[in-house]
């Protein structure tokens, strides 16, 4: 196996460890608020990706699609969403909640297929 297939299975790995280890992390910041938290989560998390972006040469494209107003209210509605959940990640974490998060986290990906289907169209494939 080289090293191109090896990557996707590596990144999962990786992701999946980092997440795993990030309800530590969330517990070492209890005695933060929770929006705080969430807000320097979110300011970074906007740093990196706009850094990945401009690296790719995408800059423009994501602009030029935030510019769409269909596509604004859905990525803004996906923020709204994904904020409220990384919210709750760390409020529950913080408060000795971890494994009622953990099976929120469960379902997660099924509601998040649930509502590419149902709003973005997509389709499933083999």
């Amino acid at each position: 196996m080289d090293f191109n297939n090896r990557k996707p299975i590596v990144a999962t790995c990786l992701a999946c460890t980092i997440w795993g280890l990030s309800g530590l992390f969330y517990n070492l910041l209890s005695n933060i608020n929770p929006i705080e938290v969430l807000a320097h989560r979110s300011f970074w998390a906007m740093i990196f990706l706009s850094s990945v972006f401009c690296l790719k040469g995408h800059f423009v494209k994501l602009i030029r699609n935030l510019l769409i107003g269909r596509e604004l209210i859905l990525l803004s509605a996906s923020a709204l969403m994904i904020s409220a959940n990384w919210f709750s990640f760390i409020y529950a974490i913080q408060n000795g909640q971890a494994i009622q998060a953990s099976f929120g986290y469960y379902i997660f990906p099924l509601v998040a297929v649930f509502f590419g289907y149902l709003f973005k169209g997509e389709r499933f494939s083999k």
